[in-house]
């Protein structure tokens, strides 16, 4: 997903509640608060106009991209109307688990 020229993006919307299992896995990641601290710096970053905060930004779809820490933290999201919807929160340990959760959810 190319973001082109962000500068700052002024709203996150959180999207986990629609998916219990997406849930559980932010609970499990915000567990340790060291990766809790660093996906919330990682979406801050992003807000104010940084598209590859920490170790970079993947696709994972055409649509969804993640955010990506080195110290485990993951955030997935999609863009919508300049709006960045967050949509599922995991750590390294379960971020297979969420992605399988998100193309059950949102397809491939």
């Amino acid at each position: 997903m190319a973001f082109g020229s962000i500068t700052r993006i002024e709203k996150a919307t959180s999207l986990i509640k629609s998916e219990a299992g997406l849930v559980k896995a932010a609970q499990q990641m915000g567990k340790n608060p060291v990766i809790q601290k660093e996906s919330d710096e990682l979406v801050a970053k992003f807000l104010k106009g940084n598209v590859n905060p920490g170790i970079g930004t993947k696709n994972l779809t055409r649509d969804i991209s993640y955010l990506r820490g080195k110290e485990g933290a993951r955030v997935f999201f999609k863009m919508n109307n300049g709006q960045m919807n967050i949509l599922a929160k995991a750590n390294k340990a379960n971020e297979q688990t969420v992605i399988n959760i998100l193309y059950k959810v949102y397809g491939k």
